[in-house]
């Protein structure tokens, strides 16, 4: 109802202009989507509230300048986060709360600068951090891109646009990524599989 200036949005509510989806691509079932407190030039955003400069968000709410982020709330500055709450600036972060600056944790409560669940320093999370955002690569967790390739946006088959699971947007990773991740001295095996499956 009410679309104005907007690609490819549907079963959602209150869309109109400015106060709306604008500039966006791929949105569904998606509820508030409004300037600062929606989604604005973002793309492939299912079923989720007060989305803004993100990629790649599903069934989340209150998510900002962030992506690949599923069943989560309040994550702001993060990447490949799921079913967490309350996550800032982080990296593979999965049924947390409260994490800060950390990357690759799991079922972690309250936590700031942790690497595979253990304790680390500020500088060595910012390193870790900024080595990883180099690769320029996030897990995905719909097909929006696939879909897509080099093609204008109304060109995609959107019946076929459908979630992924976890397992198959990590296993996308290039392999570069992967090493790097795998020869930190931090890194812990049952930690990396439990994120990624």
């Amino acid at each position: 109802n009410a679309v104005s200036w907007s690609n490819a949005v549907h079963g959602s509510n209150a869309v109109h202009g400015s106060n709306a989806v604008h500039g966006s691509n791929a949105v569904s079932g998606s509820n508030a989507v409004s300037e600062s407190n929606a989604v604005s030039w973002s793309n492939a955003v299912h079923g989720s509230n007060a989305v803004r400069g993100s990629n790649a968000v599903h069934g989340s709410n209150a998510v900002h300048g962030s992506n690949a982020v599923h069943g989560s709330n309040a994550v702001s500055w993060s990447n490949a986060v799921s079913w967490s709450n309350a996550v800032s600036e982080s990296f593979a972060i999965h049924k947390c709360e409260g994490v800060y600056l950390s990357c690759f944790c799991a079922n972690k409560k309250g936590v700031s600068c942790y690497l595979f669940n253990k304790k680390s320093t500020e500088n060595r999370c910012n390193e870790v951090m900024a080595k990883i955002k180099s690769f320029g690569w996030f897990p995905k967790y719909d097909n929006f891109y696939e879909l897509k390739g080099n093609k204008e946006w109304w060109a995609i088959a959107f019946p076929e646009l459908m979630t992924v699971d976890n397992a198959t947007a990590w296993s996308k990773m290039p392999k570069e990524m992967l090493e790097y991740i795998q020869s930190l001295p931090e890194y812990n095996k049952k930690v990396f599989k439990e994120i990624t499956e």
